[in-house]
């Protein structure tokens, strides 16, 4: 338990930023391809069965099934927006926010690494090149941070087999 609580410590060192005095993005979650999972409910329909998160993220779909492959917060600090998507893998050489407006003046970080990230907008998706790191640059052990300036998530979560 000890340990648990050290590394959520050493975690939130880097990646509070996205966590401390955010609010809910327009939508908290992006799925990867697949069918969307089904809430499912016990058999009298009175209480849901389990729910195991840990079982729904991934950066690929499941037999056919969606992932979740980004989590969403947001806060705005000093008039400008801030988006943050949170990847559970170190995404491999991309990684794309669908459904995204940003402005001229967008700028997209990596929390706890040094240098701005490139992008492109394609569409409505942010693309952001994420760089190949050495594993003792990486800044953290377990989810990762992207920090997107002037951005805002569109209104309806986008899903590929909608």
């Amino acid at each position: 338990m000890e340990q648990r609580l050290v590394e959520i410590g050493e975690w939130l060192k880097v990646n509070g930023e996205a966590i401390y005095d955010s609010t809910p993005a327009a939508w908290s979650c992006q799925y990867t391809q697949g069918l969307l999972p089904r809430r499912q409910m016990g058999l009298d329909h009175s209480f849901q069965v389990a729910y195991r998160v840990m079982d729904m993220i991934g950066q690929e779909p499941k037999n056919g099934i969606a992932m979740i492959e980004l989590f969403y917060t947001t806060k705005k600090v000093e008039q400008v927006a801030f988006l943050y998507a949170i990847s559970v893998a170190y995404p491999q050489g991309k990684l794309t926010i669908r459904n995204v407006q940003i402005s001229s003046e967008t700028q997209v970080h990596m929390l706890g690494y040094p240098e701005e990230l490139l992008f492109e907008f394609n569409g409505s998706d942010l693309e952001i090149l994420v760089p190949l790191l050495h594993p003792k640059l990486v800044p953290c052990s377990h989810a990762y941070s992207f920090r997107v300036s002037h951005a805002i998530l569109k209104p309806e979560p986008p899903h590929p087999d909608l």
